[in-house]
């Protein structure tokens, strides 16, 4: 005898939902994967016209199962997590992308929670895992001091993900990441190889107790201004308040304002390059012939700038593979283990030996 007709229906639109991932609805919506995974989870921090607009391709194209679908695959620990730091975070949207393929592929579902930069992830964690009694999590960023016995607490296999842990036994944890450090200190030589002197670093946190990537970007500028006989100056240190291209406009700004005293600027992230490179620019700036200009992480937005931005590129989509495979071992009982990638200078259009050293 046949499966009544609503289960019928309901497995349908279970193997519906599993022919789309979160990826796809965002560019159906037109917008980003940050802001279908606040719809999803109830975040108030969404206009209620886009809010419209995502729910209405999310029930369009049935992507979230019924009540009844959805527990029974909570049920099975038929989920994998991924926890994201920092809400709009663009240089996350590939490895996601990566990853969620890897996790439909194996038969599961993807769940996305995003913490803020001022929140615990590792509690928000915890809180993640048993709620949605997820099968395993993967963690996007984060501080890098955790201790084994807060992982522990995790209760789940998972692996992190551009960034590891500094005070934990290597057989703790999984981690996947390129050295901040090492990379930010050739990006840095890099400038002080073209002759710069006065060069500029643009973080999203001074108080370098937070212990995040910033942190090791921070040492491996200090560490090429060493090298190159350059004392390290605090006036040189610019702070934007989040990693967004409005920050990096707004940090470059003022301190454009305030009497600026470099030849270049390095800046942690390209969203945040990408935004002081506007405001140098509206300020008359020439970049390279004024200024130098450089970022980190490689994205799509320094290529097609205008110059073409000097920036790090990190192999996200191997590092996504590489965790997904880590994290499958790890639910089947395997050991934990670190991968360390290695990042590429990529050269643009945007730096230059300065004009007047």
């Amino acid at each position: 005898m046949g499966a009544p007709v609503s289960a019928r229906m309901e497995e349908e639109q279970v193997m519906e939902d599993a022919s789309m991932t979160i990826v796809d609805i965002a560019k159906i919506a037109g917008v980003g994967v940050a802001t279908v995974s606040r719809v999803m989870n109830n975040h108030p921090d969404v206009h209620e016209s886009t809010r419209a607009k995502v729910t209405e391709v999310i029930e369009q194209y049935n992507y979230i199962p019924n009540g009844s679908a959805r527990n029974l695959k909570l049920v099975e620990s038929n989920c994998i997590g991924i926890l994201i730091k920092g809400v709009d975070n663009t240089f996350f949207t590939k490895i996601i992308a990566t990853l969620e393929a890897r996790v439909v592929s194996k038969g599961y579902a993807v769940l996305l929670q995003h913490v803020a930069f001022t929140e615990d992830e590792i509690i928000e964690a915890t809180s993640f895992v048993k709620e949605k009694r997820l099968a395993g999590l993967v963690f996007l960023g984060g501080n890098l001091l955790h201790t084994e016995e807060k992982i522990n607490r995790i209760n789940c296999p998972s692996v992190f993900v551009t960034t590891t842990l500094l005070k934990c036994r290597p057989d703790a944890f999984s981690s996947v990441y390129v050295s901040d450090a090492k990379e930010a200190f050739n990006i840095v030589s890099h400038l002080a190889a073209l002759g710069h002197r006065k060069i500029a670093f643009m973080t999203t946190d001074k108080d370098v107790s937070n212990h995040s990537m910033a942190t090791l970007r921070l040492d491996g500028y200090k560490e090429a201004l060493a090298k190159y006989n350059i004392a390290f100056d605090e006036s040189k240190i610019l702070c934007a308040n989040e990693f967004s291209m409005k920050a990096g406009y707004e940090s470059m700004r003022d301190a454009l304002h305030n009497a600026y005293d470099f030849t270049a600027l390095f800046a942690i992230s390209d969203v945040l390059a990408v935004g002081a490179g506007k405001a140098m620019t509206d300020a008359g700036l020439r970049i390279p012939d004024d200024i130098s200009l450089a970022g980190f992480d490689g994205q799509e937005v320094a290529l097609y700038y205008n110059p073409s931005i000097t920036t790090v590129s990190q192999p996200v989509v191997d590092m996504a593979n590489k965790a997904a495979d880590q994290l499958f071992k790890l639910m089947l009982g395997g050991r934990h283990r670190q991968y360390e990638f290695e990042g590429q200078l990529v050269e643009g259009a945007s730096c230059a030996p300065p004009a007047h050293v």
